[in-house]
């Protein structure tokens, strides 16, 4: 018999799991302004980009606010309209995986085909901050994950589409968490890793040379090429421990 593997919480799962049940119990009421960045990541003894990755997961359940300059305020709470984002449990099967593979392109695509006619100079800058990150991501996994994800995450931003922003992060967990497992399998892997890296180069350049044919190419085709990879790697791994 095979027993599954538990997965568990992220610290800033954790944090947000924390302050979503403040919201929920009126602790936190509507309208309260929260703490600092920098004063969570002190009151939690957690890194800021913790505490920044707590307050996106929040706010993508659209229980929070940020208002530029003035700081994170809570949102009325109306548990009807809440969708608790899927969990990554589902990811342990491989049709599971490919399921969510194939909602992966499906969402990515038409984003980033929206991306390059909508797109903002706001939106460009924060996919070549992200890109930027990712150079780390041999010298530092876990910014190297994040950078992947939320690089993604901007292209989604950048199509102006709430419906769709709303369906990414209704899968969110699911795609951060096949990111992990690639990015678990690639870490010692410096071909694997610059094919991330000129993947995201690619997308980026045709999104700000607004281009929607090539910006779809380059998805489908960093898509795919992450799939295999990922099977590569993953075969590889499972023929050294056999032995």
């Amino acid at each position: 018999m095979e027993y599954r593997s538990i997965r568990p919480k992220k610290i800033y799962e954790e944090i947000s799991d924390y302050l979503l049940t403040m919201i929920k119990e009126g602790t936190l009421k509507p309208g309260d302004k929260l703490l600092s960045v920098q004063q969570l990541a002190e009151q939690f003894q957690v890194g800021r980009s913790t505490v920044r990755e707590a307050l996106s997961a929040i706010r993508a359940m659209g229980l929070i606010e940020m208002r530029q300059g003035e700081g994170t305020y809570v949102k009325s709470f109306d548990p009807s309209h809440v969708v608790i984002p899927l969990k990554s449990q589902l990811l342990l099967q491989e049709e599971d995986v490919a399921h969510l593979s194939e909602v992966r392109k499906i969402i990515e695509i038409g984003a980033v085909q929206a991306a390059a006619t909508k797109r903002t100079k706001e939106n460009l800058r924060e996919m070549e901050c992200w890109i930027d990150k990712g150079k780390d991501l041999m010298s530092d996994k876990e910014t190297g994950r994040l950078a992947d994800f939320h690089f993604h995450l901007a292209i989604v931003k950048a199509s102006h589409n709430p419906i769709l922003l709303e369906l990414m992060s209704h899968i969110s967990k699911l795609i951060e968490e096949t990111i992990d497992q690639t990015h678990y399998l690639i870490s010692h892997e410096e071909q694997a890793t610059k094919h991330l890296l000129d993947g995201h180069m690619a997308i980026y350049e045709a999104i700000k040379n607004q281009d929607a044919e090539a910006a779809s190419n380059a998805m489908v085709n960093h898509l795919t090429k992450s799939e295999k990879l990922q099977s590569v790697l993953k075969n590889q791994k499972n023929e050294c421990r056999a032995i």
